[in-house]
């Protein structure tokens, strides 16, 4: 081989080892540039799963806060459906009362107009005995007597814990029923607490 021919082959690899090299370069720089961008990516990923973790947590404890906003939504609702069921119900039974109450003191007028007939009738003549009243009204009443008793005693307890609950005196409170005494504390605390906000 000749000189010529050596020189040309060895310029022609130089050239060629020069190019390599330089492509070696690019690619190592190229490789370091992914490596670095795997590194970033890895942070991202783990940024990424945190939020995201701590999202699902929030989302949890959110679900919880609405689950039990709810329900305080519907006790309230039931409470104020109970409120307005009650109030009709006392609307219509006030309007019973007041029927009963007349209704009674028309039978009071009838007995006394029947008491005076008969002793008109017993001074001209010899009058029979006055008859026995009709059974209906008596087993009626017999029914609906302890009805009576029980809300004339339920509202005479409440008067009592309204007394006591507004006394000062703390021995008219402490002479309740167990079962009057805490109602009563209770209405005082809520007395107390409107007269400081007034």
């Amino acid at each position: 081989m000749e000189r010529s021919e050596i020189e040309a082959k060895l310029a022609a690899v130089t050239e060629r080892q020069a190019l390599t090299s330089q492509r070696l370069r690019v690619l190592a720089d190229r490789l370091a540039a992914m490596e670095e961008e795997h590194e970033a990516l890895l942070g991202e990923t783990a940024l990424a799963k945190q939020e995201a973790a701590d999202s699902q947590e929030y989302i949890e404890r959110l679900q919880e806060e609405l689950a039990a906003a709810t329900r305080i939504e519907e006790a309230q609702a039931a409470f104020q459906q109970a409120i307005a069921d009650r109030d009709a119900a006392l609307e219509q039974a006030s309007m019973a009362v007041a029927q009963v109450a007349e209704a009674l003191e028309n039978v009071e007028r009838s007995r006394e107009t029947v008491v005076e007939a008969h002793s008109r009738l017993r001074v001209l003549t010899v009058a029979p005995n006055l008859p026995p009243e009709p059974a209906d009204f008596r087993e009626r009443w017999v029914a609906v007597a302890p009805l009576v008793g029980q809300e004339l005693g339920r509202r005479l307890e409440y008067e009592i814990v309204e007394t006591a609950a507004r006394s000062r005196n703390y021995l008219i409170l402490e002479s309740l029923p167990e079962h009057l005494r805490e109602v009563a504390r209770q209405r005082q605390r809520e007395y107390l607490s409107n007269k400081a906000s007034a």
